[in-house]
């Protein structure tokens, strides 16, 4: 026989483990480890030699075997074959002979061999037992007595045929010495001798039974398929096409000629890319040549510009040829959902990377940077910007935007109120508003920022809260749009961050200022209390005001001072003091003058009202425009302007000027402020002890014609008032000691009704020359309050009998004569000055003075001594009691104990320290 290559041979080797048993195709290239259609084409060249036996399984299937004359035979490696009954002429022949022997009686299958004249020569165990023959029945029985009657026909062709030389194959009912009848495949291989003579044939009987029942199973399984394959066929709404190599169609269903755009019967036979184009040009070639190849499906999508459409293609190899069945459906919904859901998707990776960038606590404007790209990058727009509101402009500013012209981001802005400005209608609607067509659009025409920039469509969002907007949030497209819900709620959604990322920095700026302000006050009020230390230690009014300006001067908080008075000539500012500048007035002018417009200042408003004016930010404050210029070189961005003042009297402004804008708000100023009167009352005190060591004075007589007439009381002549000591309880308070006449009793108590600024009147028990001691509480009297200011003090004052008032009054040398005249005038319109003279001191004030003691009484232990004195409290019997000194002085009787003991030791310390025995 033909000798056979390498790979034929260990092909064929793969049957000696199948003992006869058919294998498949699979089966056969597992055991090769090789791929299907290479073991498909050795073993279809191992059928075409004879080699082995192959039959069609099913509808696409095979199955193969080895002969059964090589396996029962002894075929050698050279394909020839021995008489399986002769005789071994060599040991070696008597192995083979033992082991095909062996082969033969341990196969369960029937095993037979007959001769040339077709009667059985051998069989095996397995053909008694099936039969039912005995061995000696079965010699030289021929095969047509083992088939039933219908079969004998076959069964002789069969064994005519082996006997010619052919190797046969049929299925034939076995019928066994009972008369049963099984089905059994039966296989016959004819035996040569050395000179290739036929001397019988050999072959296999395979109970087929199970293999009848299964093949009519898949047979009936195989029609049913069939009948739900059409059934399916008519229900499918996808289009079914089957191809043959050449892209021919053979089968089209009514359902495919939508896609191919011709009826079924004229597409049968034309090529699949000349009825669909984009197939040939978008469909993956080897993606189909490959399934074809290895059976398996290929999935792919492409575009039908023809049908507008999203196909799906399911590719299947055929079965029969080395076609295709194909599989194709309209999913243009599902790849526009899925366009949709990654659109979404990326919507809101776009949101979350934002909002990460948010919570860094990035720079607004970087953040409304990243923003307007992101949305304009995520909608493909061709624009996107971010508008800030000015509500008191009632304008919104360009602040952030991409695509727009240059130079306009920054600059342009659109009206919040124009009713045509898509903008301004934004403002005013609680939900985000969505253009599709501006030129088409009815509620507004747009802005020019708009129409400039052929804008179509749109979306326009509120940033913030719909009742206190930051701003709007818009992005645009030349183009007419149809924007989706996810659309919208994506730009609604990054509204919302930048929102809150706004809010979030605006609370954080408040907080820092909130943080700078308690820093401030801190220090501020360190620098007060340092002020306030600094002051009480300085003897003239030049120290004190040095110091003031020096102490704020080197504050943190704070940049300079300066403490400015009024040249009564010019009605303008002068510098008394300065620290941490130098010249600051230096070509500035500031009036007290109201027609000035000079005075306009806060320097200038401070004198004329008394109060402290600040300017939290002289960049904006309009107040400053006639001194912005003149003032940039000092850097500060606020000020304050302090009156110093004291009992109606004003020493100066104190100017304080800080780097930071909106420092003298709230508590900051409120605790600046007290500077006002702790340097006032400092520089007061200063003046008033200067007035009284000075050598010389001013002495001043007024006289007021019939006093009661004046204050409108009636009153009849009666006996004298006399108003000796005045004691100041506090700022503006005092209680003054005299005597009155009895007569004048009810007079002086009418006076005090009539009086505004006397409180309260009370008189003591009569004395032995008929007057009776008189205290009067009173507020603010203008004539008091004006010599306590200037240093000075009343020498004696009296209203006779006729209510004639005369006064007395001694002041300091250089103290303002006039402040006290206008006072006293100003409260009594009749009063006339009799006489101005100069007088010494030593003249008219006691040798021994409190203020001559080497002694430091506070204000409040001198006033309890003074007022224990002038009210009798040293008399004895006392004229006044503690408690009532107390309640004159306004103060509990423990306090005004404790407050006139401590001076009471300290003037006795005076006195008596240094005096012996």
């Amino acid at each position: 026989m033909e000798s056979l290559t390498e790979a034929l041979r260990e092909t064929l080797a793969a049957f000696d483990e199948s003992s006869g048993t058919p294998l498949t195709t699979t089966e056969v290239a597992d055991r090769l480890d090789l791929g299907r259609r290479s073991t498909y084409d050795r073993l279809e060249r191992l059928a075409d030699r004879g080699r082995v036996e192959t039959k069609a399984v099913g509808a696409s299937a095979r199955v193969w075997w080895r002969p059964a004359d090589a396996a029962r035979t002894g075929r050698t490696t050279t394909g020839e074959a021995s008489d399986f009954g002769a005789s071994a002429g060599s040991s070696e022949q008597s192995a083979d002979a033992s082991y095909l022997a062996s082969i033969f009686e341990n196969q369960r299958d029937l095993i037979y061999v007959f001769g040339a004249d077709a009667t059985l020569r051998r069989w095996n165990d397995p053909v008694v037992e099936v039969t039912g023959y005995a061995n000696e029945e079965l010699e030289g029985m021929s095969p047509t007595m083992f088939v039933a009657d219908d079969a004998q026909a076959e069964t002789l062709d069969a064994v005519v045929r082996a006997l010619d030389g052919e190797s046969v194959t049929v299925d034939l009912p076995l019928e066994t010495a009972a008369g049963e009848r099984i089905p059994y495949e039966f296989s016959a291989t004819p035996i040569r001798d050395a000179n290739g003579t036929v001397t019988g044939f050999t072959g296999i009987g395979r109970d087929v039974t199970d293999r009848q029942e299964k093949e009519r199973e898949l047979e009936r399984r195989r029609a049913e398929a069939e009948r739900e394959l059409d059934d399916v066929f008519e229900r499918v709404d996808e289009a079914v096409l089957g191809v043959d190599a050449s892209w021919r169609i053979q089968y089209a269903n009514d359902d495919a000629e939508a896609l191919l755009g011709t009826s079924v019967a004229s597409a049968l036979g034309s090529r699949l890319d000349d009825l669909v184009p984009e197939f040939e040009a978008r469909v993956p070639r080897e993606s189909l040549r490959e399934a074809v190849s290895t059976g398996e499906h290929a999935e792919f999508e492409f575009h039908a510009d023809a049908l507008d459409a999203w196909v799906e293609v399911r590719a299947y190899p055929s079965s029969s040829d080395d076609g295709l069945s194909l599989y194709l459906r309209d999913v243009t919904d599902r790849v526009e959902r899925e366009r949709q859901l990654r659109e979404r998707v990326r919507q809101q990776e776009a949101v979350a990377t934002l909002g990460q960038r948010a919570l860094r606590g990035q720079d607004v404007d970087a953040l409304l940077g990243d923003a307007v790209e992101l949305v304009a990058d995520v909608l493909d727009t061709d624009y996107c910007k971010v508008l800030d509101l000015d509500a008191e402009d009632e304008s919104l500013l360009l602040r952030q935007g991409v695509g727009w012209r240059d130079g306009l981001v920054g600059s342009a802005s659109v009206s919040a109120v124009d009713e045509e400005s898509q903008a301004a209608y934004t403002l005013e609607s609680e939900n985000p508003v969505v253009v599709e067509d501006l030129t088409a659009e009815t509620r507004f025409s747009g802005p020019s920022l708009l129409t400039d920039h052929d804008v179509r469509g749109g979306i326009s969002t509120v940033i913030g809260p719909a009742d206190d907007p930051w701003g709007v949030l818009g992005t645009h497209d030349t183009s007419v749009t149809a924007f989706s819900e996810h659309d919208v709620t994506f730009v609604q959604s990054v509204a919302h961050i930048l929102a809150s990322a706004i809010a979030r920095r605006r609370d954080e700026d408040r907080l820092r200022r909130q943080r700078e302000q308690l820093t401030a006050l801190l220090n501020v009020t360190e620098v007060v209390q340092g002020v306030t230390d600094a002051v009480v230690e300085q003897s003239t009014r030049r120290e004190i005001e040095t110091a003031v300006c020096e102490h704020l001067a080197a504050a943190d908080s704070y940049l300079f001072a300066w403490i400015g008075d009024v040249d009564p000539a010019t009605q303008t500012v002068t510098s008394r003091a300065e620290a941490g500048v130098s010249d600051y007035l230096d070509g500035i002018t500031i009036s007290v003058d109201p027609s000035d417009e000079h005075s306009d200042g806060p320097t200038g408003r401070a004198f004329r009202t008394g109060e402290v004016q600040t300017t939290q930010d002289i960049v904006t404050d309009e107040s400053y425009q006639l001194w912005r210029s003149d003032v940039a070189e000092y850097g500060f961005r606020s000020s304050a302007a302090i009156p110093l003042t004291h009992d109606d009297a004003t020493y100066g402004v104190l100017n304080v000027y800080a780097a930071r804008p909106n420092a003298f708000e709230h508590q900051e100023r409120a605790v600046i402020s007290r500077l006002g009167d702790v340097v006032g009352h400092a520089i007061a005190a200063t003046e008033r002890k200067r007035a009284l060591l000075s050598d010389e004075a001013v002495e001043l007589e007024f006289h007021i014609d019939d006093l009661y007439e004046t204050a409108g009381v009636a009153a009849p002549p009666s006996g004298e008032i006399r108003f000796d000591h005045a004691v100041p309880v506090s700022d503006d308070e005092f209680v003054v000691y005299g005597a009155v006449d009895e007569a004048a009793l009810p007079a002086a108590r009418d006076l005090a009704a009539a009086v505004p600024q006397w409180e309260a009147v009370s008189a003591g028990e009569s004395t032995a020359d008929g007057t009776r001691p008189l205290e009067v509480r009173a507020r603010d009297p203008p004539l008091l309050s004006a010599l306590l200011a200037v240093g000075g003090g009343i020498d004696h004052a009296v209203v006779d009998a006729n209510g004639e008032f005369d006064v007395t009054v001694h002041v300091p040398f250089n103290a303002d004569v006039r402040r006290v005249t206008d006072a006293i005038q100003d409260a009594y319109p009749t009063t006339e000055m009799i006489r101005r003279r100069q007088v010494a001191w030593e003249d008219i004030q006691p040798a021994v003075t409190i203020e001559s003691l080497p002694v430091e009484l506070t204000e409040r232990q001198r006033n309890a001594l003074q007022a224990a004195y002038y009210a009798g409290y040293f008399e004895r019997p006392r004229a006044a009691t503690g408690g009532d000194v107390a309640d004159s002085l306004g103060i509990s009787q423990p306090t005004f104990s404790q407050h006139l003991r401590d001076a009471e030791r300290k003037v006795l310390d005076a006195l008596l320290a240094n005096v012996g025995l």
